[in-house]
């Protein structure tokens, strides 16, 4: 009978070692499954994101000018305020200015040139990064990013594109600077979360 309960017991525990193993060895493969989806959402996050040191914001050429209005819209103020200082300039050679005022006028010409230029490139390269954002966002990944993120990179996620957002639309002081230090940060918590 002894034999009979040492066997029992035996047969007992090792079922429950088994369990236990199965159990824990499950709960690994679910880790894992859940490192790698973090992995493969923050490289695909991290593909999408300017590259700090290439990126251009209105802040980087726009400091002494205002043109109000959403980054769209300045496009035509500038070339309205262009053509005031070309217009201004052929009136001012016909009359009897000086070489200075002349030569401040045609600075002021150069300016507006570069500037529309400048505003023409940011255009295109906020395009191209706010179609990256959208697809993002539309193939379902922002929401497994909010699953899978850590609190600070979700909230890194979310101040870059408010950021990103005030700085193209509202025109409310958002420099170039804002958006790097949000970059930088959700960088800095996805390399965190990568290792460990």
């Amino acid at each position: 009978m002894e034999d009979y309960i040492v066997a029992l017991i035996s047969a007992v525990a090792s079922f429950i070692a088994a369990y236990l193993g199965a159990f824990l060895a499950l709960k690994n493969v679910k880790k894992e499954k859940y490192f790698e989806e973090r992995k493969r959402l923050y490289y695909e996050l991290a593909g999408i994101l300017p590259i700090t040191d290439e990126f251009i914001a209105q802040s980087d050429y726009l400091q002494d000018y205002d043109c109000g209005g959403n980054a769209e819209q300045k496009i035509e103020i500038m070339k309205m305020r262009l053509q005031d200082a070309e217009d201004r300039l052929k009136i001012k050679k016909v009359g009897q200015y000086t070489s200075k005022e002349i030569y401040e006028i045609e600075t002021e010409i150069s300016n507006w040139k570069y500037i529309i230029k400048k505003h023409k490139e940011y255009l295109q390269e906020m395009e191209e990064l706010h179609k990256k954002l959208e697809a993002f966002d539309k193939s379902g990944k922002k929401n497994l990013v909010r699953l899978f993120a850590s609190a600070e990179v979700w909230s890194s996620y979310v101040h870059f594109e408010v950021a990103l957002h005030n700085e193209y639309y509202c025109n409310i002081g958002v420099k170039k600077d804002d958006i790097v230090y949000h970059i930088n940060n959700l960088i800095l918590g996805m390399r965190n979360d990568l290792q460990g």
